[in-house]
C-alpha cells in the first residue's frame, strides 16, 4: 500500500508526516501542490474540498484531511502494524 501526501514545501505538518513514514520505512509518494507539473493533483485537492496541507491519502482512499499526529499514527497501526 502506498500513501500519497499532498504537500507544500516548508510545511511543518507535511514534513512531520513524511518524517514519521520514513522512520517506519513505509513507502509514500509526495506530491508538492505548488509544482506546475502537478496540475491534476491540484484539481483533486480542490475537488475534495481541501483547505490545508498535508492531505494524506491511503491506497484504499481513506483520507486524513487535517494532520493530527495521533490519528495518523492510529491509521498507520491499522494498515501497517507500525
Amino acid at each position: 500500500m502506498i500513501i500519497t501526501i499532498y504537500s507544500f514545501l516548508n510545511c511543518k505538518h507535511c514534513n512531520r508526516a513524511k518524517e514519521i513514514l520514513t522512520e517506519r520505512n513505509i513507502p509514500f509518494k509526495d506530491i508538492n501542490l505548488k509544482e506546475p507539473k502537478n496540475r491534476e493533483a491540484r484539481e483533486y485537492y480542490r475537488s475534495i474540498g481541501a483547505k490545508t496541507v498535508p492531505i494524506i491519502r491511503f491506497e484504499d482512499e481513506t483520507l486524513l484531511m487535517k494532520f493530527e499526529e495521533k490519528k495518523f499514527l492510529e491509521l498507520l497501526e491499522k494498515y501497517y502494524g507500525k
